[in-house]
């Protein structure tokens, strides 16, 4: 027998920011809402007591996010770059088949904890470059949802990939056709939570933010560069304050002939060399890779809607 009522996908969704539409998600993950359970000592009938109490939890939210598009998300992610993010509102609404609002979830109090960006790979053509948004929430707000969505899809999602990358100025005389991947760094925030008893839930504010997560692998015919610089900066320690590079990435369409953006990594420095991966016989290739200390990284997105 069929339940009553009518079930809907998950795959009809719209996404707001500040109460304005932030254009479409390629995936949304809800925070979770909890209690804390408070148990007692165990009694002589060897049970012990468990109660609902305390203040309620809000989990993390995380989103995915084309860099294709402008709009009110995109300023936020902008402001994480800049590390001067602001609190911020958003909201999503469920939808069936037919584009009809089915339920709403409100997140007030939203601060971004993590920004990532997925790892540029000379061999992965399927995977398209987009932002990864994880931010705390502070009060959550359920509500059903009667109105229709409509979203707008940027024209230029197509364009952005994981693949087409050329790195700019690496220190050391590496040469950019020897890069066949990049890790780009991750923007983390702390963020402490300030309970106060008049509220059932907790404030957040920014303390501090940390930039790290930058590495590089080669091919063997950059080997030498690499090592250089590494034994020169790791081995011999043989680096002054003015040595501590900049150098960039640019992201290009399939062409190759124009720059969709660039991450720009700032006072950089080899921390970690690998000089091969596992030896094992098979068929894969010889490389080496860099992990690098970097002070701060900016994104400059030349081609949004």
């Amino acid at each position: 027998m069929a339940i009553s009522g009518t079930n809907y996908a998950l795959s009809n969704f719209l996404y707001e920011v500040n109460g304005q539409q932030a254009g479409t998600l390629n995936a949304f993950t809800p925070p979770t809402y909890e209690a804390e359970v408070v148990s007692q000592a165990m009694g002589p009938d060897g049970i012990s007591k468990q109660s609902i109490g305390g203040k309620p939890k809000v989990g993390e939210c995380k989103i995915v996010y084309s860099v294709a598009q402008s709009g009110p998300m995109w300023t936020i992610i902008e402001s994480v770059l800049n590390k001067n993010c602001q609190e911020f509102t958003s909201a999503v609404i469920l939808a069936d088949m037919n584009y009809k609002g089915k339920r709403r979830i409100d997140m007030m109090g939203c601060m971004v904890k993590e920004l990532s960006f997925p790892k540029l790979d000379a061999k992965d053509h399927k995977k398209a470059f987009d932002a990864t948004v994880s931010f705390t929430v502070e009060t959550l707000k359920y509500s059903p949802e009667s109105n229709a969505i409509q979203g707008v899809m940027s024209k230029k999602f197509k364009n952005w990939m994981v693949a087409n990358f050329e790195p700019i100025g690496m220190p050391g005389g590496i040469q950019a056709n020897s890069v066949m991947n990049i890790e780009l760094p991750k923007l983390t925030a702390k963020i402490q939570m300030l309970h106060v008893g008049p509220n059932r839930h907790p404030e957040s504010h920014y303390t501090a933010w940390e930039t790290k997560g930058l590495k590089t692998e080669h091919a063997s015919a950059g080997f030498n560069e690499v090592k250089d610089l590494c034994v020169k900066v790791i081995q011999d320690g043989a680096i002054t304050d003015s040595e501590y590079a900049d150098w960039s990435v640019d992201i290009k369409d399939q062409t190759f002939k124009t720059v969709l953006g660039s991450g720009i990594f700032k006072q950089t420095a080899p921390q970690k060399f690998t000089w091969a991966p596992e030896l094992k016989s098979g068929d894969t290739m010889a490389t080496c890779s860099v992990e690098w200390c970097i002070e701060e990284f900016r994104f400059d997105n030349k081609h949004k809607d």
